[in-house]
């Protein structure tokens, strides 16, 4: 199994924690941000408490704060896309789009094994 493919595997994982969320917490059910919220509050209580530079309830209101009152990460992901690749400005480095070039191989690579094997 390639490099990529087990790196798409781990995908998986998430979406098991993600339907434990779920299952057991009904606002994240309906808000999305939320949802993303209780993730990064969940990896954020499980690292080592040593590095941090403030108190962790502290944190986590204001991380709540910002989740709340800015773009969603897809929204900003969509509007830069729409800017790089429809208004054909501010585009990234040569060296950047080879390697999302080599990335969407993998990605297909993976999707099209993994179809293989659900037909089988």
């Amino acid at each position: 199994m390639s490099d990529g493919i087990k790196i798409f595997n781990k995908l998986s994982k998430t979406k098991d924690m993600i339907i434990e969320l779920l299952r057991t917490n009904i606002v994240a059910r309906e808000d999305p941000m939320f949802c993303y919220y209780v993730v990064l509050k969940d990896y954020y209580t499980a690292t080592d408490p040593k590095g941090r530079l403030c108190e962790e309830e502290a944190f986590l209101s204001d991380l709540y704060d910002l989740l709340h009152y800015t773009p969603s990460a897809e929204t900003v992901f969509r509007v830069k896309r729409q800017i790089q690749n429809t208004d054909k400005v501010f585009q990234a480095s040569a060296a950047t789009r080879k390697k999302m070039e080599d990335r969407q191989e993998v990605f297909s690579d993976w999707a099209t094994h993994d179809r293989r094997h659900k037909i089988e």
